[in-house]
C-alpha cells in the first residue's frame, strides 16, 4: 500500500535553502570583481628598531641617504632611501621593590626611528613597495645596509 506524501514546512525549507545556495553560487561566480586601482605615489614612513648599541647607531647615520632593499637576498624589495634617524635612549619598563613600575634607561643602548622616502603604489588598501610589498604599521622588516643589519617595526606611513 502506497502513501501520499503530503507537503509540509520542512519541505518547505529544504527547497528555500536551495535556492538561496543556488543563487549565492551564482552571484559569487558571475558578480563584477572589484579592483583597487593603485597609483605611482611617494610616501614616508617610519621603522623603529629597539636596544642597539651605539656601533649600529652610528653605521646607520653613516648611511642616510642611501637605497635599502627589505627582508632578505632572496627577494630585492626597494625600501626607500634612508632620510634621517632619530635616536633616543633605549627605555625599558622596571620594577621597584615597593611594586611599582617606571621607566628605566637601558644602559648603553638606544632606540632608532629610521625615516625612509619611497615611491611605490598607493590604493585603497595600502601602502606598497613597487614590487607590490605591502608597507603597512606594524609590521616587522629586516634591513640591511652596507654597514649593518637590524630588525624593525614599521611605524606610521603618510603619503607626501
Amino acid at each position: 500500500m502506497k502513501t501520499k506524501h503530503r507537503f509540509n514546512w520542512v519541505d518547505a525549507l529544504i527547497i528555500v535553502a536551495v535556492i538561496i545556495v543556488a543563487v549565492g553560487v551564482f552571484w559569487r561566480m558571475t558578480g563584477q570583481v572589484q579592483s583597487a586601482t593603485s597609483t605611482s605615489s611617494t610616501f614616508t614612513y617610519t621603522v623603529e628598531v629597539k636596544e642597539v648599541r651605539q656601533m649600529t647607531v652610528d653605521a646607520m647615520q653613516k648611511s642616510v641617504g642611501m637605497k635599502f632593499n627589505m627582508n632578505d637576498k632572496a627577494r630585492t624589495d626597494d625600501m626607500g632611501t634612508l632620510q634621517s634617524v632619530a635616536v633616543n635612549p633605549a627605555m625599558r619598563p622596571l620594577s621597584k621593590a615597593n611594586g611599582d613600575t617606571v621607566a628605566a634607561e637601558v644602559p648603553d643602548r638606544y632606540d632608532m626611528i629610521l625615516t625612509f622616502q619611497l615611491n611605490g603604489q598607493v590604493n585603497d588598501l595600502g601602502y606598497y613597495t613597487p614590487q607590490l610589498s605591502n608597507i603597512g604599521a606594524g609590521a616587522s622588516v629586516i634591513i640591511r645596509s652596507k654597514y649593518v643589519q637590524v630588525n624593525g617595526t614599521i611605524g606610521f606611513v603618510k603619503a607626501n
